[in-house]
């Protein structure tokens, strides 16, 4: 376990404002998950910028970025001196951010070599078995294990703040999902690494169909696979089949215990969503009881 005591304030990526002491608390995950299109990203901005957002919140790279500044503190005082300068010059600040995630979790899978071992086999079997073309099955993959590592480095660090993910495991697996049968579906949830809370995005597929083309201009080289070289219908097709996938997820995952908040974009505008989601998010922050320094 990262033995990181704090409360944080995060002005932007690369500097911490303010740290409080809170001993034994974990940082939590709060993921988003939806069709490509419907708005998940765009409600997390929201919340984060939003007048008034609680310093408790961070998006992905800020809590990425908060972990690996911690863990160096925790270093022997010239090695730390050495690493946090070295952090500090990187010219690719992200990539080291990720290169030290990388290296924490190689030690927590260690500790732990198989706790992780059946949902990766079970992803990547449905990856390597789909009909995607190579380069779209090696996207996939490299994906989804970005969203497992950085579920895996925050779960492991004593940080009291919550991380807004857009780009998360949740949502990955569900990508994944959406490639599997029946039976695959629901073992992925099963078997994925679990959120303290999950947030369902959800709207109609014609108003996500439509900002879907908008957004994505070159189609045919569209990261999203589902949409390349697809007309409307077929298009239409998989936004149902990707949102009846994820109430199943999310139905699963609430079984297991996560709390699920469900968003209609369609009946609830930015600030009604922030809103509806201000009393789930105050009760995560309300199990850190931070105690000021």
């Amino acid at each position: 376990m990262l033995k990181i005591n704090g409360f944080i304030k995060i002005k932007d990526i690369n500097f911490i404002k303010k740290i409080a002491r809170l001993v034994g608390e974990q940082m939590k995950r709060v993921e988003f998950i939806g069709a490509n299109g419907v708005g998940k990203t765009t409600t997390m901005r929201y919340i984060l910028s939003s007048r008034g957002a609680s310093p408790y919140l961070m998006d992905m790279n800020q809590g990425r970025t908060a972990v690996a500044r911690m863990g160096l503190s925790q270093l022997a005082p010239i090695k730390r001196f050495a690493k946090r300068t070295e952090f500090l010059l990187a010219s690719r600040r992200k990539r080291r951010v990720k290169q030290l995630r990388d290296k924490h979790v190689g030690t927590v899978l260690a500790r732990n070599p198989d706790g992780i071992v059946p949902f990766v086999n079970c992803a990547l079997t449905v990856i390597s078995e789909s009909d995607l073309l190579v380069h779209e099955k090696k996207n996939q993959t490299a994906w989804l294990f970005d969203t497992l590592y950085d579920a895996l480095y925050l779960d492991d660090a004593d940080l009291a703040n919550a991380a807004l993910c857009d780009e998360a495991i949740s949502l990955k697996t569900l990508m994944v999902a959406m490639l599997a049968g029946p039976r695959e579906t629901t073992r992925l949830f099963q078997l994925m690494p679990l959120p303290d809370m999950l947030v369902f995005v959800h709207g109609a597929e014609e108003a996500i169909y439509e900002r879907l083309i908008h957004r994505e201009r070159d189609q045919p080289y569209s990261h999203i696979h589902y949409l390349k070289d697809r007309g409307r219908h077929a298009v239409m097709a998989q936004l149902a089949q990707l949102n009846e996938i994820a109430a199943e997820g999310c139905g699963i995952l609430e079984e297991r215990g996560c709390r699920v908040v469900r968003l209609n974009v369609d009946q609830l505008n930015l600030s009604q969503q922030a809103e509806a989601l201000q009393s789930p998010l105050d009760e995560l922050k309300g199990k850190a009881n931070p105690v000021s320094v």
